[in-house]
């Protein structure tokens, strides 16, 4: 019958009827889903400002030690963050500048050792052209013998035989086709010293 029909109709419309706490239960959760999402968006924006500018913090300190001297990185995101990147950037600067005095030390250690090397040169050279000198000078003189001739000459040979030996020895070190593998006789290396 038709009466029965609204009746169940303002039964079940009365059941769907919400309570002000169910409303307000409502609310609060609608509420809490929005606060955290708005959190969780506020978190990921904080978490990305403050590990971009430690991440090329890592980037340049990576660089350095793969001896890249002289990177610098742009300062960003806090003050206190912005004044480390900017220590990083002088650190680094300071690094280049101390690997640039080290390799012109480096380059005038190698020609002091070259100075060493061409005072041994030149005082092999001397000693050898100075009793070749001499040498010349006896065989001009008048009272020298025909013996003492082929002894000076025989001197002088030798000489100049140490000479070519030292100039060769100067050119070995320049050569890149030398055999360093051979066998080398100590006493002949202990005369030549």
């Amino acid at each position: 019958s038709p009466g029965q029909i609204n009746t169940r109709k303002f039964k079940f419309d009365e059941q769907q009827r919400e309570s002000p706490l169910s409303k307000y239960l409502g609310w609060l959760l609608v509420m809490i889903i929005v606060t955290s999402s708005l959190g969780l968006a506020a978190a990921y924006w904080l978490s990305h400002h403050f590990s971009k500018p430690l991440v090329a913090l890592k980037e340049g300190f990576n660089a350095l030690s793969d001896g890249k001297l002289g990177t610098k990185i742009v300062p960003e995101g806090v003050a206190e963050m912005q004044k480390t990147m900017d220590s990083f950037n002088s650190m680094s600067e300071r690094l280049k500048a101390l690997s640039d005095i080290e390799q012109k030390y480096q380059q005038q250690q190698q020609l002091v050792e070259l100075g060493d090397v061409a005072k041994g040169i030149a005082h092999s050279l001397r000693n050898p052209i100075n009793t070749i000198g001499l040498s010349i000078d006896q065989l001009f003189s008048s009272n020298v013998t025909e013996k003492d001739k082929q002894q000076l000459h025989e001197n002088v040979r030798q000489k100049i035989a140490a000479i070519d030996k030292t100039v060769k020895a100067f050119l070995s070190l320049t050569t890149t086709g030398i055999k360093r593998d051979q066998t080398v006789v100590a006493n002949s290396v202990i005369q030549d010293i």
